[in-house]
């Protein structure tokens, strides 16, 4: 059976692997991207900022914890995670994601 796709080329279940492969290339520069957008703000994160500071920049945390006087915020999961630590108000440390 011939379809109106024919005029490209082979073809995988109806579709043109010209297409697919089209296809394809949008979804992996729309996932980098996003990919991109997530991790830009970590560029702006500096010691001394406040709390309220951190929120405007990076959203709300995913997770918060707290060891002796130190509150982590943690953002994103497994490898990918970043945190930012506070002591008295201030950001005294963090830790980008990995390509941040």
């Amino acid at each position: 059976m011939v379809t109106m796709w024919a005029c490209l080329g082979p073809e995988l279940f109806g579709i043109p692997f010209v297409l697919l492969i089209l296809i394809i290339i949008w979804a992996i520069a729309s996932v980098a991207d996003e990919r991109e957008k997530r991790l830009k703000p970590w560029h702006n994160l500096s010691t001394d900022m406040s709390p309220e500071s951190v929120r405007a920049l990076l959203g709300p945390p995913d997770q918060v914890s707290r060891s002796g006087n130190q509150e982590v915020w943690t953002y994103g999961i497994g490898p990918t995670r970043g945190s930012v630590a506070f002591e008295q108000g201030k950001v005294v440390g963090y830790r980008k994601p990995p390509g941040a």
